[in-house]
């Protein structure tokens, strides 16, 4: 399937009335707040940061006021392995944030007049089945095009015009321009509508236009300089090191169409700061840029209270200021933004180590941002961090006390992968001594679950307790069920220890 510039008179129409169009855009009134307000919002979102980085949050928060950093810290690794921590220049995977530069692109082009926000995406691709010609690219801004939200995975590789087919040959959650439906493949389109019109590749425009004119060094998929940036390794449950997203593109074949437009480019906070100085003060695009986003929002509630415009959703506070948001993820990493645009705030939010508290924690600084009268709920870390949290500061005899550090905190082992999964990574680690005492500990928690003494009993024979290891096994047999996933290997550890 061919995606080509525009293609009839319908379409050129379109594009000849966008200077009136520019020129109707009518500024959303703003609330002021003023300076203790301001202030309170602040310093309740840093104590609320501080407290989560002493229950071992990992991530970065910078707190943008005026334009200047108002407050910047950092907790964690970026590479544990090589002990380098998370500071302002350290580079995230911001997932879904990548819309916000997709949105820009856009609204660049039409000031440029050479796309119109009313143009169907006929005008741009052939051989689109009836029900999806018309879609507007206003409708994919706002995800009211009515498409699916994905046609694939993020590193599925489909050629351009499987994955066109897909798209266009599935079916419509609703009739276009009707109702919300978030979708990943719309931003897709999107970023194939630029790649058509200005005639370059998507990363290769946004560079172009946005990242290097404003000094954005390390921002976007294969572009950049990664060999000078420090790219955050991603942490899995918050403790496995699965390396950088930034080594499977060069591994992979860049960005896929799957994420393309919608997901996965990396940033730094430094850029960031870049980026949102220069939205408002008017570098990216003529038009006030505030206007652009928001004015033709669509609401995502029929209550109003939530709608979402181009690349950002739009709410107001209980003081009725303006509030831009957005979140990323892709499981592994987590980005979230908050921007004030009438008090010239903006919150930067990213972690490496995205675990079950982490979108929790998210949710409580948007709320401390648009309520003041809101008390926070304290962020808890997961099991995998306290553990962890523990094993730093303690010896390996002490592993008995884990349970009692855990009731300190109002908390309780209650999930046996916990301790089985860190068990052996801390043998990976070279820590048997912890990789061990952890699967000791695990199978007296939960003496009555015989996978747990078949564990213990490869922590045995790790350390080459091969008595202790045929107990272990024994007892893991004594405890089989009618579903005993661990019988064929606790069979076969006792044959081979027989004759040890």
């Amino acid at each position: 399937m061919k995606i080509f510039h525009v293609i009839d008179s319908t379409c050129i129409r379109i594009l000849a009335i966008i200077p009136f169009y520019l020129l109707l855009i009518i500024p959303i009134q703003k609330v002021k707040a003023n300076d203790v307000d301001d202030i309170k919002k602040i310093n309740a979102v840093v104590e609320h940061f501080n407290q989560a980085i002493l229950d071992g949050l990992t991530g970065q928060m910078v707190i943008l006021k005026d334009g200047a950093v108002n407050f910047a810290k950092a907790n964690g690794y970026a590479n544990e392995k090589n002990n380098k921590k998370i500071d302002l220049k350290t580079v995230f995977d911001l997932g879904s944030n990548t819309k916000q530069f997709t949105a820009t692109a856009i609204l660049k082009l039409l000031e440029e007049g050479k796309v119109s926000l009313n143009a169907p995406l006929k005008c741009f691709f052939e051989n689109i089945p009836i029900d999806k010609a018309n879609i507007t690219i206003h409708q994919l801004l706002t995800h009211s095009s009515g498409l699916i939200a994905n046609v694939g995975r993020d590193w599925d590789y489909p050629e351009k015009s499987d994955f066109l087919n897909d798209i266009f040959t599935s079916d419509l959650i609703s009739e276009p321009g009707t109702e919300f439906h978030y979708s990943n493949i719309g931003y897709s389109l999107l970023a194939l509508i630029i790649e058509s019109v200005s005639g370059m590749e998507y990363e290769h425009y946004l560079k172009a236009k946005f990242f290097d004119p404003i000094g954005m060094q390390y921002t976007g998929y294969q572009l950049p300089d990664w060999k000078g940036a420090q790219l955050a390794n991603v942490y899995r449950r918050g403790y496995e090191d699965l390396g950088t997203i930034v080594d499977r593109f060069y591994k992979e074949k860049g960005a896929s169409y799957n994420l393309l437009g919608n997901g996965g480019i990396h940033s730094s906070a430094s850029d960031l700061i870049l980026w949102f100085n220069a939205i408002e003060a008017g570098d990216l695009l003529s038009s006030v840029p505030i206007d652009l986003y928001t004015k033709d929002r669509f609401a995502v509630k029929d209550d109003g209270s939530y709608d979402y415009g181009y690349g950002w959703s739009i709410s107001t506070t209980t003081d009725q200021t303006l509030l831009l948001s957005h979140t990323g993820s892709n499981g592994l990493f987590w980005s979230s933004m908050y921007w004030f645009p009438s008090d010239n705030i903006v919150v930067l939010f990213n972690t490496n180590a995205e675990e079950s508290g982490t979108s929790e924690f998210s949710r409580e600084i948007r709320k401390l941002l648009t309520d003041s009268r809101y008390m926070p709920v304290i962020y808890k870390s997961s099991d995998y961090t306290l553990v962890r949290k523990f094993v730093t500061e303690s010896d390996s005899v002490d592993a008995v006390q884990l349970q009692s550090f855990f009731e300190a905190k109002g908390r309780k082992i209650d999930n046996s992968n916990v301790l089985n999964r860190l068990g052996f990574w801390y043998f990976d680690q070279g820590r048997p001594d912890w990789g061990l005492e952890l699967l000791k500990l695990n199978s007296s928690l939960f003496p009555a679950d015989g996978n747990l003494w078949d564990s213990l009993g490869e922590g045995y024979i790790l350390t080459g307790k091969f008595d202790l290891a045929k107990m272990s096994f024994e007892q893991a047999l004594m405890l089989a069920n009618s579903d005993c996933g661990w019988c064929d290997n606790a069979k076969k550890r006792l044959s081979e220890l027989a004759n040890k």
